[in-house]
């Protein structure tokens, strides 16, 4: 039986809700925070791709690829972490394909720097 492939996103939610659970279980008095948290996180997330080199030739360098993730306030949207796609694995515990990925992703998005919402990296991340 396979598992049904997951979302770059999913990728990203699932690194920041470790990252967060670690966080606040430290903390016994801020369990009920942990629950909302986990709760709410999907409505108020967006993720920006962010290539941070470029090769010698003047193309994105896709190993370079990371996800800065912001959380949306009553003050607006603030940045809670940046996650690298390389750092990031799969349903099986296996590291996701950065290079592949943020290929897809900038193919979405018409060669450019992926600079959007979740929408557009919640997109199907299968090869074309």
């Amino acid at each position: 039986m396979t598992t049904p492939r997951r979302r770059l996103s999913d990728h990203v939610y699932a690194a920041l809700n470790e990252s967060v659970t670690r966080v606040l279980s430290a903390h016994p008095h801020r369990r009920a925070e942990l629950a909302q948290w986990l709760e709410t996180v999907h409505e108020r997330l967006i993720i920006r791709a962010v290539a941070d080199r470029r090769t010698p030739g003047g193309r994105i360098d896709t190993r370079s690829l990371r996800m800065e993730v912001y959380v949306l306030t009553t003050a607006g949207a603030a940045p809670l972490v940046s996650v690298r796609a390389r750092d990031l694995l799969d349903a099986d515990g296996n590291p996701v394909n950065a290079r592949t990925t943020a290929r897809h992703l900038l193919w979405q998005n018409g060669h450019g720097i992926p600079d959007t919402p979740a929408e557009l990296i919640d997109q199907d991340q299968t090869e074309h």
